[in-house]
Protein backbone atom coordinates (compact mmCIF):
# COMPACT_ATOMS: atom_id res chain seq x y z
CA UNK A 1 0.00 0.00 0.00
CA UNK A 2 1.18 3.63 -0.97
CA UNK A 3 2.17 5.89 2.04
CA UNK A 4 1.04 9.77 2.44
CA UNK A 5 4.35 10.69 1.87
CA UNK A 6 4.26 8.89 -1.59
CA UNK A 7 1.22 9.88 -2.60
CA UNK A 8 1.46 13.52 -1.60
CA UNK A 9 4.83 13.64 -3.70
CA UNK A 10 5.10 16.03 -6.34
CA UNK A 11 6.32 16.19 -9.60
CA UNK A 12 6.23 18.50 -12.32
CA UNK A 13 3.38 18.17 -15.50
CA UNK A 14 5.25 17.04 -18.53
CA UNK A 15 3.07 19.46 -20.40
CA UNK A 16 3.05 22.66 -18.46
CA UNK A 17 5.45 22.46 -16.01
CA UNK A 18 2.91 23.07 -13.05
CA UNK A 19 3.42 21.24 -10.03
CA UNK A 20 0.85 18.26 -9.45
CA UNK A 21 0.88 15.45 -7.28
CA UNK A 22 2.79 12.30 -8.22
CA UNK A 23 -0.20 10.19 -8.22
CA UNK A 24 -2.08 12.60 -10.78
CA UNK A 25 -3.89 11.33 -13.38
CA UNK A 26 -4.46 14.96 -14.80
CA UNK A 27 -2.59 17.66 -14.34
CA UNK A 28 -4.65 20.58 -12.90
CA UNK A 29 -3.20 23.50 -14.52
CA UNK A 30 -3.34 22.70 -18.44
CA UNK A 31 -5.93 19.64 -17.56
CA UNK A 32 -4.31 17.15 -20.13
CA UNK A 33 -4.31 13.60 -19.09
CA UNK A 34 -1.08 12.12 -18.18
CA UNK A 35 1.42 10.40 -20.83
CA UNK A 36 1.08 7.20 -18.72
CA UNK A 37 -2.71 7.09 -18.82
CA UNK A 38 -3.47 7.56 -21.91
CA UNK A 39 -0.31 6.38 -24.01
CA UNK A 40 -0.17 2.47 -22.95
CA UNK A 41 -1.80 0.02 -25.40
CA UNK A 42 -4.41 -1.75 -23.53
CA UNK A 43 -4.88 -5.89 -24.03
CA UNK A 44 -6.54 -6.34 -27.04
CA UNK A 45 -10.89 -7.38 -25.74
CA UNK A 46 -11.99 -10.70 -27.14
CA UNK A 47 -14.06 -10.74 -30.44
CA UNK A 48 -17.54 -9.90 -30.15
CA UNK A 49 -19.23 -6.46 -30.34
CA UNK A 50 -17.48 -3.62 -30.13
CA UNK A 51 -18.02 -0.50 -28.00
CA UNK A 52 -19.08 1.60 -31.11
CA UNK A 53 -21.97 2.73 -32.15
CA UNK A 54 -23.39 3.56 -36.15
CA UNK A 55 -24.00 6.85 -36.38
CA UNK A 56 -27.62 6.76 -37.24
CA UNK A 57 -28.38 4.73 -33.97
CA UNK A 58 -26.45 7.48 -32.05
CA UNK A 59 -29.23 10.33 -34.46
CA UNK A 60 -32.07 7.72 -34.09
CA UNK A 61 -31.71 7.03 -29.95
CA UNK A 62 -31.41 10.70 -29.68
CA UNK A 63 -34.50 12.42 -31.99
CA UNK A 64 -37.01 9.84 -30.14
CA UNK A 65 -36.08 9.86 -27.12
CA UNK A 66 -36.39 13.19 -27.14
CA UNK A 67 -32.52 14.18 -26.26
CA UNK A 68 -32.51 12.10 -23.41
CA UNK A 69 -30.70 9.43 -24.72
CA UNK A 70 -27.70 11.59 -24.90
CA UNK A 71 -27.26 11.60 -21.14
CA UNK A 72 -26.94 7.63 -21.49
CA UNK A 73 -24.53 7.81 -24.20
CA UNK A 74 -22.10 10.42 -22.38
CA UNK A 75 -22.11 7.85 -19.52
CA UNK A 76 -21.54 4.97 -22.07
CA UNK A 77 -18.38 6.52 -23.07
CA UNK A 78 -17.41 7.47 -19.63
CA UNK A 79 -17.95 3.88 -18.58
CA UNK A 80 -16.50 2.17 -21.78
CA UNK A 81 -13.00 4.56 -21.72
CA UNK A 82 -13.06 3.19 -17.89
CA UNK A 83 -13.19 -0.46 -18.73
CA UNK A 84 -11.01 -0.53 -22.00
CA UNK A 85 -8.65 2.40 -21.89
CA UNK A 86 -8.26 2.29 -17.99
CA UNK A 87 -8.95 5.85 -17.13
CA UNK A 88 -10.85 6.33 -13.50
CA UNK A 89 -13.62 8.49 -15.22
CA UNK A 90 -16.29 7.66 -12.33
CA UNK A 91 -19.18 7.70 -15.26
CA UNK A 92 -21.41 8.03 -12.66
CA UNK A 93 -20.89 11.50 -10.47
CA UNK A 94 -19.87 12.77 -14.54
CA UNK A 95 -23.62 11.57 -15.46
CA UNK A 96 -24.83 13.60 -12.23
CA UNK A 97 -23.00 16.61 -13.47
CA UNK A 98 -24.41 16.53 -16.49
CA UNK A 99 -27.38 17.74 -15.26
CA UNK A 100 -26.35 20.87 -13.55
CA UNK A 101 -26.25 24.07 -15.31
CA UNK A 102 -22.65 25.11 -15.80
CA UNK A 103 -20.91 22.32 -14.63
CA UNK A 104 -22.38 20.14 -17.24
CA UNK A 105 -20.67 22.52 -20.47
CA UNK A 106 -17.41 21.56 -18.38
CA UNK A 107 -18.26 17.82 -18.31
CA UNK A 108 -19.08 17.73 -22.04
CA UNK A 109 -15.83 19.88 -23.48
CA UNK A 110 -13.82 17.37 -20.83
CA UNK A 111 -15.01 14.72 -22.48
CA UNK A 112 -14.74 15.54 -25.80
CA UNK A 113 -11.40 16.37 -25.22
CA UNK A 114 -10.43 13.62 -23.69
CA UNK A 115 -11.68 11.20 -26.89
CA UNK A 116 -9.82 13.84 -28.95
CA UNK A 117 -6.31 13.00 -26.68
CA UNK A 118 -6.63 8.78 -26.37
CA UNK A 119 -7.47 9.17 -29.88
CA UNK A 120 -4.71 11.13 -30.88
CA UNK A 121 -2.12 9.08 -29.04
CA UNK A 122 -3.38 6.01 -30.33
CA UNK A 123 -2.46 7.19 -33.94
CA UNK A 124 -6.57 7.74 -34.52
CA UNK A 125 -7.55 10.38 -36.46
CA UNK A 126 -10.01 12.92 -34.45
CA UNK A 127 -10.63 15.99 -36.80
CA UNK A 128 -12.70 17.88 -34.75
CA UNK A 129 -12.51 20.90 -31.77
CA UNK A 130 -13.91 20.06 -28.55
CA UNK A 131 -14.59 23.76 -28.11
CA UNK A 132 -16.93 23.83 -31.29
CA UNK A 133 -18.48 21.03 -30.88
CA UNK A 134 -18.95 21.57 -27.14
CA UNK A 135 -20.58 24.99 -27.93
CA UNK A 136 -22.91 24.15 -30.68
CA UNK A 137 -24.16 21.24 -28.93
CA UNK A 138 -25.54 23.50 -26.17
CA UNK A 139 -26.11 26.42 -28.23
CA UNK A 140 -28.92 24.53 -30.21
CA UNK A 141 -30.59 22.78 -27.01
CA UNK A 142 -30.20 26.69 -25.90
CA UNK A 143 -32.08 27.65 -29.36
CA UNK A 144 -34.68 25.51 -28.81
CA UNK A 145 -35.61 26.48 -25.20
CA UNK A 146 -35.43 30.15 -26.22
CA UNK A 147 -37.31 29.82 -29.41
CA UNK A 148 -40.17 27.38 -28.34
CA UNK A 149 -38.56 25.51 -31.52
CA UNK A 150 -37.97 22.52 -29.80
CA UNK A 151 -36.93 20.33 -32.63
CA UNK A 152 -33.99 22.40 -32.59
CA UNK A 153 -32.88 21.74 -29.34
CA UNK A 154 -32.84 17.79 -31.02
CA UNK A 155 -30.65 19.20 -34.04
CA UNK A 156 -27.74 19.12 -31.53
CA UNK A 157 -27.20 15.23 -31.42
CA UNK A 158 -25.20 16.46 -34.98
CA UNK A 159 -22.64 17.76 -32.65
CA UNK A 160 -21.58 14.12 -31.22
CA UNK A 161 -21.25 12.40 -34.51
CA UNK A 162 -17.56 13.82 -35.32
CA UNK A 163 -16.55 12.21 -31.83
CA UNK A 164 -18.88 9.06 -32.36
CA UNK A 165 -16.69 8.63 -35.57
CA UNK A 166 -13.59 9.01 -33.69
CA UNK A 167 -14.82 6.49 -31.09
CA UNK A 168 -15.36 3.72 -33.59
CA UNK A 169 -12.31 4.10 -35.09
CA UNK A 170 -10.41 4.22 -31.37
CA UNK A 171 -12.30 1.31 -30.96
CA UNK A 172 -11.26 -0.72 -33.86
CA UNK A 173 -7.79 -0.07 -32.71
CA UNK A 174 -8.78 -1.23 -29.06
CA UNK A 175 -11.36 -4.00 -29.67
CA UNK A 176 -9.25 -6.00 -33.11
CA UNK A 177 -11.70 -8.39 -34.14
CA UNK A 178 -14.96 -7.41 -32.48
CA UNK A 179 -17.91 -6.19 -34.72
CA UNK A 180 -20.40 -2.74 -34.60
CA UNK A 181 -23.76 -3.74 -33.55
CA UNK A 182 -26.06 -3.20 -36.63
CA UNK A 183 -29.54 -3.98 -34.71
CA UNK A 184 -30.74 -2.22 -31.97
CA UNK A 185 -31.06 -4.14 -28.70
CA UNK A 186 -34.47 -4.65 -26.83
CA UNK A 187 -34.23 -1.63 -24.53
CA UNK A 188 -32.85 0.65 -27.41
CA UNK A 189 -36.35 0.07 -29.47
CA UNK A 190 -38.17 0.23 -25.96
CA UNK A 191 -37.06 3.78 -25.56
CA UNK A 192 -37.53 4.80 -28.99
CA UNK A 193 -41.51 3.81 -28.64
CA UNK A 194 -41.46 5.67 -24.83
CA UNK A 195 -40.26 8.37 -26.39
CA UNK A 196 -42.37 8.66 -29.60
CA UNK A 197 -45.65 7.57 -27.58
CA UNK A 198 -44.78 10.26 -25.11
CA UNK A 199 -44.22 12.88 -27.64
CA UNK A 200 -47.54 12.01 -29.44
CA UNK A 201 -49.30 12.36 -25.92
CA UNK A 202 -48.09 16.04 -25.28
CA UNK A 203 -49.33 17.14 -29.08
CA UNK A 204 -52.83 15.86 -28.26
CA UNK A 205 -52.74 17.47 -24.61
CA UNK A 206 -51.64 20.37 -27.18
CA UNK A 207 -54.09 20.08 -29.73
CA UNK A 208 -56.83 19.58 -27.46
Amino acid sequence: MCSVEAVLEARACPFCGGEILAKALQCRHCRKWMPEVIAPARPAAAPGFSSGQPLHHLVLLSVFTLGLYEVYWFWRNWRDLRDNVGIDTKPAWRTVGLLVPIVNVAIVYQQLHLVREIATARGVSAPYSPLALTAAFFALALAGNLTLIWLLALLNVFALVPVQQTLNRLWEVEQPGAQLRERFVAHEMAAMVAGVAATAAALLATAG
